[in-house]
């Protein structure tokens, strides 16, 4: 190395040294759940650090079951059995009943209803990056119902439902349901409260309720482990042992989500439809007792594992009859919140505001993210969230904001194309187009003068603007930046249409 390279070399080094810890530190409270959970699972220690959070979770179940079972790993591998197709009339719960003919007529759609193989493996796919449970149960309500219909000539026929109530319509999917009012801001107030009411742990207790379970496995065994599971979770959050509760939330979970996967010793289309299925046809069970009561409310939303209405105050005891009602009927518990404001763009996008003052981000108005999500520009859903609950005004936390990571950009690249910032420069006292290449990951500002980032196909080369009509500053390093030069016009822009989402500007009617 030449001497001049060094003073460069050395600020790299330091650097990436500088980026770990910032990792390791962000990361810290993963690691060490990781860390204590194999405390007090010391054969699993190993697996658990390099686990994601539903392998976690499968790590945790097969240790209860084959205890349960008197049975190893291995044994249990043994008896895995590949199942394809799913009649859906022979995984619907007998306990599932409607009054109104257009859920009546839904309930008859699916029991003829034949989920193929193909079908689930198109869902899968996009569950296999998944890194945590929430993110998914999220695919799962995403994802709507177009599944085969087997015939008398074996061929397939498309098929695909949905049901409405007055202008609400309900879609239901291989992984759940979902449902959503159109976009606006709600809000209590002195007549209406918003109650979300979410069942607790609901596919975990689908299967404990209702004796569901991989066909494979002894049912009393399993179904067992997974009460013993959720039954030791309370143990342990009365004792205030937050390690082994979260550890096992987890397990409780991701038993389910391995239950999609061939590789899972918990793989079984029937055990994975019989929950999906089942959980949204109760819920929308309590969805149309609710609706058909007479109370006097509106439907928000509804998805996965909850329902959200908008409920005069005066009809707030009916609601809370039907809902233990409900609860009787199906063995399950809910939970309940209420909100001070929801401002709804659709069901996976929304900020809901309780009135304790907790505030729920979700899709692109969420806060924090984790790490392999796109974090750019998260300055604007900061900046929306604080101008829909309290009001500030977008260009006060825009310019009195002060971490400048949350102003970037950031290009995760493919093996297709090459990412560059190019620029004016200078050579010879002469103007020159310069081309700095970056890695796989590109982070950048949008500046008010500068240059401008690009990805050039490797194969065509044809050229795509990262931002396009705007100047940007590469900042994969950081470095000393003048807060002036940020573009706020683009961050001003893009809050307003977030905001215009689920606002709408008002239309002058006389034009």
């Amino acid at each position: 190395i030449f001497d001049h390279e060094l003073e460069e070399l050395l600020e790299y080094n330091m650097n990436d040294v500088d980026s770990t810890l910032e990792f390791y530190l962000q990361s810290e409270e993963k690691i060490e759940l990781r860390k204590k959970l194999g405390l007090k699972f010391p054969k699993l220690k190993k697996k658990f650090m390099n686990s994601s959070d539903v392998g976690i979770g499968e790590l945790i179940f097969l240790d209860y079951l084959c205890k349960a079972m008197g049975m190893s790993v291995r044994e249990l591998r043994d008896i895995k059995k590949t199942r394809r197709n799913v009649p859906l009339d022979q995984v619907i719960l007998p306990s599932v009943k409607f009054e109104t003919p257009v859920f009546q007529k839904l309930l008859d759609k699916m029991r003829n209803t034949t989920v193929g193989a193909d079908e689930l493996q198109e869902l899968l796919k996009k569950l296999e990056q998944k890194e945590t449970t929430e993110e998914f149960l999220e695919v799962l309500a995403e994802k709507e119902l177009k599944v085969k219909r087997q015939i008398k000539s074996k061929q397939k026929k498309g098929f695909s439902y949905s049901a409405r109530w007055g202008d609400f319509h309900f879609f239901y999917g291989i992984g759940g349901i979902h449902g959503c009012i159109h976009p606006g801001v709600y809000r209590s107030d002195d007549d209406y409260v918003i109650r979300d009411a979410d069942v607790k742990s609901y596919y975990p207790n689908l299967s404990i309720r209702n004796g569901l379970h991989p066909k494979h496995l002894d049912k009393h065994a399993f179904v067992s482990t997974y009460e013993r599971i959720f039954d030791d979770r309370l143990g342990a959050q009365k004792d205030n042992d937050k390690v082994m509760s979260d550890g096992l939330k987890l397990s409780l979970n991701g038993v389910f989500g391995k239950s999609g996967f061939q590789e899972s010793i918990f793989y079984d289309p029937f055990f994975f439809c019989g929950i999906t299925i089942n959980g949204q046809l109760l819920l929308t069970m309590l969805a149309e007792r609710i609706l058909n009561s007479g109370i006097r409310c509106q439907i928000l939303q509804i998805n996965t594992d909850g329902v959200t209405f908008n409920v005069h105050r005066d009809d707030l005891d009916k609601y809370d009859e039907i809902c233990t009602q409900w609860e009787a009927d199906t063995k399950l518990q809910l939970e309940f919140v209420d909100y001070e404001m929801m401002a709804i763009r659709d069901v996976n996008n929304y900020i809901a505001k309780s009135t304790t003052g907790k505030v729920k981000y979700k899709g692109d108005f969420e806060i924090t993210k984790e790490f392999h999500k796109d974090n750019s520009f998260m300055v604007v859903p900061i900046a929306v969230g604080k101008y829909l609950c309290d009001g500030i005004p977008i260009s006060e936390t825009l310019r009195n904001h002060d971490d400048i990571y949350d102003f970037c950009g950031r290009y995760k690249g493919s093996a297709d194309f090459n990412v560059f910032h190019v620029y004016l420069g200078e050579e010879n006292g002469f103007p020159v187009e310069k081309r700095d290449a970056y890695g796989k990951i590109f982070r950048y500002l949008p500046v008010v003068k500068g240059g401008t980032s690009i990805k050039l196909n490797k194969r065509t080369g044809k050229i795509i603007n990262l931002l396009e009509g705007r100047f940007t500053e590469a900042f994969s390093v950081y470095h000393d930046f003048d807060k002036k030069l940020i573009d706020y016009s683009f961050f001003e822009y893009r809050c307003q249409s977030l905001i215009e989402s689920v606002k709408p500007p008002q239309k002058d009617l006389f034009r």
